[in-house]
């Protein structure tokens, strides 16, 4: 069977390093497209998530506050975790998570939280996240300097499972 392609190309040149475009891939039925940016930031360590819907090429911005990033559709298309500073007083980030529509936002780790038990004990980074396919789970990344190379700094792969049906 042969099938047929298209590549469409996007000119996303900037002046300055301004705005910064970070796809995160697509909903699981393929009908739009998930990722951060921040074209629309006011202050400097701001970050948006955002849908776009493929068929009408609507734009909906997903959060409202802080530095967000690495979302990812759950596997049934319903919710959406990614990676979020919001209420992190350390500069650290958490996973979170929210309907596929933006609503019902909750915080799902507190590693940057002490009294927590999850609590890193330092500054902690959360990154780049897989889905295990039946959407009970999802593992993640963890580290305390994710942009710079150090050997005694410690990173790790976390598993994170949902009771959330």
């Amino acid at each position: 069977m042969v099938g047929y392609w298209q590549l469409m190309l996007a000119d996303f040149r900037v002046a300055g390093g301004r705005p910064s475009h970070e796809n995160h891939g697509f909903s699981p039925d393929g009908s739009r497209l998930i990722f951060s940016s921040n074209f629309e930031a006011k202050k400097w360590l701001e970050n948006h998530v955002y849908v776009m819907d493929l068929k009408t090429q609507k734009v909906t911005r997903l959060t409202s506050e802080g530095w967000n990033e690495h979302a990812i559709f759950s596997p049934d298309g319903r919710s959406i975790v990614w990676m979020s500073n919001v209420g992190n007083r350390s500069g650290g980030t958490d996973y979170w998570i929210m309907n596929s529509d933006g609503s019902n936002k909750r915080r799902l780790t507190f590693f940057n939280e002490k009294g927590h038990p999850e609590y890193a004990g330092r500054k902690t980074v959360v990154a780049d996240l897989a889905w295990r396919p039946d959407g009970t789970a999802f593992a993640g990344y963890t580290g305390g300097k994710v942009l710079t190379e150090s050997s005694s700094d410690p990173s790790r792969i976390v598993l994170v499972e949902l009771r959330l049906k």
